[in-house]
């Protein structure tokens, strides 16, 4: 724990000690740091079994927007650290409050009926859709509507410094080959809550751009 706490440390007070460039520098060995302490347990999200069943299948991804939550805030917010007091603790607080936060933000979106046979429950937005009339092949013609990417957006749009883990890479491994975000993040070795949180942004940014494709 202490080799942690010192690490976390050092990076956390060069980051907060420079400018431009060099901090940004800083700012991503932290992050990374922060990852690996993560993933060894000394900083950790609330168990499984102290959430709603509600939330138990999705319990994963609701981990991933918690851990993207923290690194933005730790980037936006890192000279608010005070570098006399434990780093370690002021993570965990962080992201304690952070997974409380995706927790809210989950709670408006899930109804209390469970999928049968599994331990997930119907989004509102599964309902929503349930209830529109069927087009059929819909999800094929997204599929090609990324693949072909008409003016190259989806194709643009990727993981900083990463120009080959780009929206239309990721979108096709998830929805046209079924690989899940986890694999796909082990695939392009980059960090899942990194990918996860990439993802799901640039899919609500592009939700238009494709609806105005499919229409025309």
């Amino acid at each position: 724990m202490d080799e942690w706490e010192q690490k976390l440390r050092q990076w956390a007070i060069e980051a907060q000690q420079q400018t431009t460039s060099r901090r940004q520098i800083a700012l991503n060995r932290l992050c990374r740091l922060i990852m690996q302490a993560r993933k060894s347990g000394v900083i950790r999200c609330p168990p499984l079994h102290k959430l709603p069943p509600a939330f138990y299948g999705s319990y994963q991804e609701i981990v991933c927007d918690a851990e993207a939550k923290l690194l933005s805030e730790i980037c936006k917010k890192i000279d608010q650290y005070q570098s006399d007091l434990p780093i370690i603790r002021w993570l965990q607080s962080l992201l304690t409050y952070r997974f409380k936060d995706v927790i809210r933000e989950w709670g408006q979106r899930v109804v209390s009926k469970p999928i049968a046979g599994t331990n997930r429950y119907f989004l509102i937005e599964d309902l929503k859709q349930a209830e529109m009339p069927i087009k059929p092949f819909l999800s094929e013609l997204v599929i090609q509507c990324i693949e072909e990417d008409p003016d190259g957006l989806f194709a643009k749009a990727s993981i900083r410094g990463r120009p080959d883990a780009n929206f239309r890479v990721i979108a096709l491994m998830y929805h046209a080959d079924k690989i899940t975000l986890k694999e796909i993040a082990k695939k392009l070795q980059v960090e899942e809550s990194a990918l996860y949180g990439f993802y799901r942004r640039w899919r609500d940014k592009f939700a238009p751009q494709i609806k105005k494709y499919l229409e025309e």
